[in-house]
């Protein structure tokens, strides 16, 4: 047997596997009190059997089409009827055959992800009769929406490697290798116009809302629950009511929520406010999120993010946005605090770095208000195989990069399902800026000192309740 051959049975072989773990844990996730099992030949109802195996049969057509695909790519051809070899000789024809095989693969992909969790909606382990669940059409319909909107957080994850794939390959079968880097440099050239996507012109509403309809239901189903609780002054999960958010002037309406910690990837802080209970207690608010530049700078990363309405927390645009969108979300312990980060669902320590004070500045400045927020379960949600050379990248360069990020198992690119918890802090009235509009200094330092004295209660009276009683917070100061 050849390298080359190795290389195409053992990349097989994980593809298969990834397939395998993909489908077993939807089914595992939320039907296995149920008595979903993954071996159960003929059992779970009529119509759940079919489309189990219509689910498998589309997996199994996925994986052949990839490895016939790299089997061509590799000239690793099995002995075939003269016909067919003729058509593969001619390089042409080669392409096109290997780019149809990769559009078959992707959709191969999607269908079996689909059909297995349309199936989960009429799994039943007490029959196998279709008249039995013929009746449950709408208790169905809910758990197909259900298991949908968990399916879309994995598909985020498993599609778009089939995507890049199918797509350059189309272009190698139209016009070889020279039209395949041609794909990519166009792509990169968009990266001339990063600051539209940093300043938040390539936001799309329509994106924006269906996220919004469908986010909760998937993070529910995926971390098993999420919460947001929201607090009085005196934090005693005494609940907001609407009056103490009426917008009656600028500095009323002007809301800066500061979000901790900021752990390995804090998608919380983009979809928090998309959550039925933060709509409700803060309404008329919608917080436009505050990231890194270098957020910006990685491929269909920086699409997704543009078009939720992320921007760049530099200066410029962060006092733009307040006065433009009136609220933002921004998480002041940046990439030294993800330096920082080891999380893991047995974490022990967690680490807050409270440098920065241009968050605080902005506020004051802008007459706006500042709102601490602590999120549990992020942070465990995944671990940093590579701490140290994060932190000593971050102190050389000032760049926490690179990091390497495992969730689910200890070794999935998946978060683990670990429950989350939001916990959002009264507003902090803060002092008004001198008569040249600037924050005095020790204006900044005093508040500095009374929001992570705030920080540090809210997380210390909360955390038993979300499920982390032994977890130590650590204030880094440098």
């Amino acid at each position: 047997m050849t390298k080359h051959e190795t290389a195409l049975i053992i990349a097989a072989l994980v593809l298969m596997a990834l397939t395998v773990i993909t489908h077993f844990a939807i089914g595992g996730f939320i039907f296995r009190r149920s008595g979903w099992r993954a071996w159960q030949p003929m059992r779970g109802s009529t119509t759940f059997v079919a489309l189990q195996a219509c689910a498998w049969t589309s997996a199994a057509v996925g994986v052949a089409s990839l490895v016939a695909c790299w089997a061509l790519a590799l000239d690793v051809t099995p002995p075939m009827r003269e016909g067919w070899l003729e058509i593969i000789k001619d390089a042409q024809r080669k392409r096109v055959v290997m780019a149809a095989l990769s559009w078959i693969a992707l959709g191969g992909s999607v269908a079996s992800e689909t059909l297995v969790a349309v199936s989960l909606a009429f799994f039943n382990v007490e029959t196998t009769n279709f008249d039995a669940t013929r009746n449950k059409t709408k208790s169905n319909v809910e758990s197909i929406l259900h298991v949908m909107h968990m399916l879309v957080v994995l598909q985020i994850i498993h599609a778009p490697h089939y995507v890049i794939f199918a797509v350059l390959f189309t272009g190698y079968a139209i016009g070889g290798v020279g039209l395949a880097l041609a794909t990519v440099v166009a792509y990169s050239t968009s990266f001339v116009f990063t600051r539209r996507y940093e300043q938040g012109k390539k936001s799309w509403l329509a994106f924006q809302t269906w996220t919004s309809a469908v986010i909760e239901h998937a993070a529910a189903s995926w971390y098993g629950s999420v919460r947001v609780l929201c607090l009085d002054e005196n934090d005693d999960e005494t609940l907001l009511s609407s009056d103490d958010f009426k917008f009656e002037d600028d500095y009323r309406t002007r809301t800066v929520f500061g979000y901790h910690p900021h752990g390995l990837i804090p998608t919380g802080s983009i979809w928090m406010s998309m959550t039925r209970e933060f709509r409700e207690r803060f309404k008329g608010l919608k917080p436009v999120t505050l990231a890194a530049s270098a957020l910006f700078r990685a491929p269909l990363v920086r699409e997704l993010a543009a078009w939720m309405g992320v921007r760049s927390v530099s200066s410029s645009i962060f006092i733009s946005a307040l006065k433009r969108e009136r609220a933002v979300i921004v998480v002041p312990g940046g990439q030294r605090e993800m330096a920082e980060h080891i999380g893991g669902v047995n974490e022990e320590e967690i680490v807050f770095c409270t440098k920065h004070r241009g968050f605080i500045r902005i506020a004051i400045e802008c007459n706006a208000r500042l709102v601490p927020v602590v999120v549990f379960g992020e942070s465990a949600s995944y671990k940093n195989l590579w701490r140290s050379m994060g932190r000593f990248f971050y102190k050389n360069f000032r760049m926490a990069m690179p990091l390497f990020a495992v969730g689910y198992g200890g070794v999935l690119p998946w978060p683990s399902r670990v429950p989350l918890t939001f916990v959002i802090g009264a507003p902090i009235a803060l002092p008004k800026p001198d008569a040249h509009g600037v924050a005095r200094a020790t204006d900044i330092e005093r508040t500095h000192a009374e929001y992570y004295v705030r920080i540090e209660r809210m997380f210390e009276k909360h955390k038993a309740a979300s499920g982390f009683p032994n977890l130590k917070l650590t204030f880094k100061h440098d």
